[in-house]
């Protein structure tokens, strides 16, 4: 069967390679999904261009995961590659890659090619993420990328390895024995967004990008303009018109285009989506690329190295769009497919009242008639997360909760970490601690319990 797919897909055009009718004619003689065709380890994978279509057929045909390889004709399929996309020869070596990064719907049980530009499932269209086929989750020492790592070595301003400081003035009024504060807003360029953006620019330089487009309340803006000015890219940045002044000048400064929208924060996720598409340009967002997931699930492996053996219990995170609870999650769960950890750490979701999409999601209530009011933690003023379902499932799963705090909470504990610990934090983040204060109220966290809270941004970039 292999040949014949071979010989069907020879000197076709990319057009006729997009239409999943161009495969019929090979597949439908073939009576069942043939069981070779399943991931195997140390055999060579088919080119991007043959592997996309004939994946993207076979799981929508069949019903079942579907990932196409080459055995003995793999030579042929390299040859068809070649002549249908011999511009984008960098594939090889991104389907070669050893840890082999495939893009997954898990509900829908479709698998497809990494690609930077495919950003939802054919069929169900939910957010996609990123699945490694053949990594050794237990041999590998590191975790595993989707980009080659000399792409992400070109980028790289030194973000992660932030440190873990111990909270004890304000977890003494909490009655708390171990706080501990992780402090993203010590990456490059203020925020926790440089773990995904460093990925997620990695990966456009590697498929050849020179022009991106992001929407972002501020900082995912920040990040991407920065690795993106790295990379020698032009970035068009569209985000709210009530984006802090410090936030909109630090895009600015990186070089990109802002794009200033009036209206929600889904006005400008909608703006944005409009440009990039009539443009044809690629679209690197923090919210829906995949890749932004798999930079800041960093997280996770950092605080299990820095945690000595002592893991937190508790992570109590403000949440949005959810990519850093999400990746969080994505690296706790490879460290314990890998057999480093054994028990998952409680994951808690802490939104402004004013707009808690996920915190109605998850106790199954309606949001209330002030959802999408104004609030001072912009960073999270989500109404509409893409990945909701995603959230609430990472919430359910690890025992964790979702709570909302209002305003004056989020401000009091703004200005408790800035007089009590020497932290300077913006709204955003101190929100998580309002939140962990009412967890602790509620005895959802106990106080001899460990408990971990990441400062996700620096307060000099809001400073309402």
């Amino acid at each position: 069967m292999r040949s014949v797919v071979g010989r069907h897909l020879l000197n076709r055009t990319d057009e006729q390679l997009n239409d999943e009718t161009t495969l019929q004619p090979a597949l439908d003689s073939v009576p069942s999904a043939p069981r070779d065709y399943l991931p195997t380890s140390n055999r060579p994978r088919i080119p991007d261009a043959v592997e996309y279509v004939a994946c993207s057929f076979l799981s929508i045909h069949y019903k079942t995961p579907a990932v196409l390889h080459a055995y003995d004709d793999s030579k042929e399929f390299c040859a068809i590659f070649y002549q249908m996309a011999p511009n984008h020869a960098h594939a090889i070596e991104r389907l070669m890659m050893p840890s082999d990064p495939k893009l997954q719907c898990a509900p829908c049980n479709i698998i497809l090619p990494a690609d930077l530009t495919t950003l939802t499932c054919p069929g169900c269209r939910r957010p996609l993420s990123i699945e490694y086929m053949t990594h050794d989750y237990e041999a590998a020492a590191d975790p595993p990328m989707p980009v080659a790592k000399r792409f992400l070595n070109a980028v790289t301003l030194g973000e992660g390895n932030t440190p873990l400081a111990a909270l004890r003035s304000v977890a003494s009024p909490l009655g708390l024995t171990s706080l501990v504060a992780k402090l993203e807003y010590l990456n490059p360029t203020g925020s926790f967004k440089d773990r995904g953006a460093a990925v997620v620019i990695a990966a456009a330089l590697q498929d050849g990008v020179r022009e991106i487009v992001e929407d972002s309340s501020g900082n995912a803006g920040s990040s991407v303009s920065a690795y993106a000015a790295r990379a020698g890219m032009l970035a068009h940045i569209f985000a709210p018109a009530s984006t802090p002044d410090a936030k909109m000048r630090q895009i600015e400064a990186y070089g990109a285009r802002v794009h200033p929208v009036q209206g929600t924060r889904e006005d400008t996720t909608t703006a944005a989506v409009e440009y990039y598409t009539s443009r044809g340009l690629v679209y690197a967002s923090h919210v829906m690329s995949p890749y932004f997931v798999e930079g800041t699930k960093s997280f996770a492996y950092e605080v299990f190295d820095q945690s000595c053996g002592e893991m937190p219990q508790h992570i109590v995170i403000p949440v949005g769009n959810g990519s850093l609870l999400l990746g969080v999650l994505k690296g706790f769960s490879e460290l314990r497919r890998g057999g480093r950890i054994g028990q998952m750490p409680r994951l808690h979701a802490v939104q402004s009242a004013n707009v808690m999409p996920v915190v109605a999601a998850f106790h199954r209530r309606k949001s209330g008639a002030r959802m999408n009011a104004p609030t001072v933690a912009g960073g999270i003023a989500i109404a509409s997360p893409a990945r909701l379902d995603e959230i609430v499932t990472a919430l359910k799963d690890t025992g964790g909760s979702a709570t909302e705090v209002e305003d004056r909470e989020i401000l009091h504990w703004r200005d408790a970490l800035a007089q009590q610990e020497g932290i300077y934090a913006e709204p955003t983040s101190a929100a998580a601690f309002a939140g962990l204060a009412q967890l602790v109220d509620q005895g959802v966290i106990r106080p001899n319990e460990r408990v971990l809270a990441p400062i996700t941004g620096f307060g000099l970039k809001d400073t309402r």
